[in-house]
């Protein structure tokens, strides 16, 4: 798609700061973010196989439970306050996750023989000695050139004959919308909320969505904001609250605000190339798709 040339501003800006933000459960800024990480070259992953061939990465892309590691269970796992802390993404060629207090970060690469990873290192931040330890043996099982990956369904288990067995379960709903309703990703403009037309930012700057398979991108026409969602059948909910680049927005607070209350677990209804935003409380968002020329 050709997008509009004086719009073009909204692409880099929303890629920009998802690239930055797009971490684990959130866009939690933490050190564990993998930045600049470059995708590994496939020279470095000969000898490594995989028992169930995929013809695609989304099949591994997603949030991840970290069910087990190196044979012992995740004691944490029925805490929900918790829940975030044994957790780990996997897209766009990253690995970012955390155990606890301790974050890693590594890059993967897929192809029809499976899954490889590499260069998986622990970011501990203050932590404790055992989550550090935690981090660091998932580490060594992920960079290991003898372990061996499983998919199936929504289990990934990385066996190692002499490291043990480490079981990952996908986060329902993390992986992307249901098949059906792909053509809702993308870029979306604002045109209304309820039903009042939106107003412009500085520069002209026309408020507008971003939908990928795990986050979600909102310009304002103030600030950015982003945060990882989790799809639903009837539209998505955002797993932690949205991060923003906290700019005074002065007469458009309020729109802002509207938009991320609305935007936090909407039902989407797409119809004749206009989509529609539904809270909970019957307020609306309608969106309009950019104009290409």
């Amino acid at each position: 798609m050709i997008f509009i040339q004086k719009n073009k501003w909204f692409v880099l800006r929303i890629a920009l700061f998802l690239a930055v933000c797009g971490v684990l459960v959130g866009c939690d800024p933490a050190p564990h973010t993998a930045e600049n990480v470059s995708p590994p070259k496939p020279e470095l992953f000969s000898g490594r196989t995989f028992s169930a061939p995929v013809s695609s990465a989304p099949a591994f892309e997603g949030i991840w439970s970290i069910v087990s590691l190196a044979d012992q269970a995740s004691p944490d796992l029925e805490d929900t306050t918790n829940k975030n802390r044994y957790q780990v993404r996997v897209s766009s060629n990253r690995i970012t996750g955390q155990l606890k207090c301790a974050g890693f970060q590594g890059v993967y690469q897929t192809s029809e023989a499976g899954i490889f990873m590499k260069e998986v290192e622990v970011k501990p931040k203050q932590c404790a000695e055992p989550d550090v330890t935690q981090a660091a043996r998932l580490a060594q099982i992920l960079n290991d050139q003898r372990t061996r990956y499983q998919l199936e369904g929504d289990v990934l288990t990385f066996a190692n004959s002499e490291l043990g067995e480490t079981v990952w379960r996908l986060i329902p709903g993390t992986n992307g919308p249901p098949s059906h309703r792909e053509d809702i990703l993308g870029i979306w403009f604002i045109h209304a909320i309820n039903d009042q037309t939106v107003s412009t930012g500085p520069d002209d700057r026309t408020p507008a969505v971003f939908l990928d398979y795990f986050r979600i991108g909102i310009e304002s026409g103030c600030n950015a904001n982003g945060t990882d969602i989790r799809w639903t059948n009837n539209g998505y909910a955002i797993t932690s609250p949205f991060i923003s680049t906290e700019i005074d927005c002065g007469p458009l607070s309020n729109q802002q605000d509207m938009l991320l209350r609305i935007l936090a677990s909407p039902d989407l209804t797409l119809s004749e190339g206009k989509l529609t935003a539904t809270s909970e409380t019957g307020e609306t968002i309608t969106f309009l798709r950019p104009q290409s020329g």
